[in-house]
């Protein structure tokens, strides 16, 4: 008799949550999205536009609150 492992879905937000909750997994996951979009050329790919616009966001957001928190 095999037994079978069935993981339940999860919503996006409760991965969200989860990086959130952690500077490791945030640290990770911003530079893997970095690298993700320069090395892979995806920062000029139309699809992606949205995202990147995002990241330089953050980057623009967090070097600013820098700026003024100093």
């Amino acid at each position: 008799m095999t037994t079978k492992t069935v993981e339940k879905e999860h919503g996006i937000e409760d991965c969200v949550g989860r990086v959130l909750a952690s500077p490791v997994a945030c640290t990770v996951l911003l530079e893997a999205l970095v690298e993700h979009l320069v090395d892979e050329q995806k920062m000029w790919d139309p699809k992606w536009a949205r995202t990147v616009g995002v990241a330089v966001r953050v980057g623009g957001t967090l070097a600013f609150a820098r700026t003024r928190t100093r």
